[in-house]
């Protein structure tokens, strides 16, 4: 094991790890996508590509099970390495449909990243045509890590750009943001549950206010630190492991789960160092040099 780990930081990403990475991937992208594309057939307020243009509730009912298609036979093509520039670019542009149906109707679940990861992708595999490398998988895993670490960075610096150091401090003002998040879900699902869950998590922000400072002091410095730990492969894993550690700690204490930013960190950051770990032996040891 204590050889595994030092080699970790020296491993190139291999076919093995893409392969699994990507199927995850696609897989998360599509249960969501077609929740989404079932779900929505109108645009009460438009947000996203929707400012652009607004089809009709009519065209809506025709065109999503179009859409459901279209994604499904390209999530294959993704699967199954087949013109990869074409493919990715169009699961970019389905990506950016389906997550702007949902934000016009309410939804706000911060999906960019899902959709930013498959634009990363494209750029990747267009340079890969450009100046083929030995490795071909090597940019897709570097530019989707680095569309995920891009994400953490900024959400640092609008931190900083809005509300300046004193955002740690800014716990206390969470009660208010809290109760109103839960009410919200209280009303989309007629759920009751919702508001005394809200209204108890509002009354642990107000108990414990260092430990919630604490708590934003690490969130704000890991995000910031993030160019940090994308040089090699191994500082990605531990990079991935602080950030998952970070998510777990805002679900169990705040009820924060941001799926849709979490998912793809664990399923590009941390699964690839999981399987250099654990499971090398149960591939050919060729793809792993």
């Amino acid at each position: 094991m204590k050889k595994m780990w030092s080699n970790l930081a020296f491993k190139q990403y291999t076919i093995v790890e893409w392969r699994i990475a990507k199927t995850l991937f696609i897989l998360f992208w599509a249960k969501i996508t077609f929740g989404i594309l079932h779900t929505y057939s109108s645009i009460p307020v438009p947000s996203g590509i929707f400012t652009l243009f607004h089809p009709s509730n009519e065209t809506l009912t025709w065109l999503n099970p179009i859409i459901v298609v279209v994604s499904a036979l390209h999530g294959i093509c993704y699967l199954f390495e087949y013109k990869m520039r074409y493919t990715t670019l169009m699961l970019f542009i389905l990506s950016v449909y389906t997550f702007s149906l949902q934000e016009s109707n309410g939804i706000l679940t911060r999906s960019g990243l899902v959709s930013f990861i498959f634009f990363a992708q494209f750029l990747a595999y267009a340079l890969n045509q450009i100046n083929k490398p030995v490795n071909d998988y090597l940019k897709q895993f570097n530019f989707s890590v680095q569309a995920i670490v891009a994400t953490y960075a900024l959400s640092a610096i609008s931190k900083l750009t809005e509300s300046g150091i004193a955002w740690i401090n800014g716990g206390k003002y969470m009660a208010l943001q809290i109760i109103k998040s839960y009410e919200y879900k209280y009303v989309t699902t007629g759920n009751y549950n919702f508001v005394t869950t809200g209204n108890n998590m509002a009354l642990f922000v107000q108990t414990y206010p260092k430990l919630i400072s604490a708590m934003l002091a690490a969130t704000l410095a890991l995000e910031l630190c993030a160019v940090l730990f994308i040089q090699n492969k191994r500082n990605v894993f531990i990079y991935g492991i602080l950030l998952l550690t970070m998510h777990i700690a805002m679900g169990i204490i705040m009820r924060i789960n941001l799926t849709s930013i979490s998912a793809p960190m664990v399923i590009f950051m941390v699964v690839p160092g999981l399987i250099t770990l654990f499971y090398k032996k149960l591939a050919n040891l060729d793809v792993w040099h």
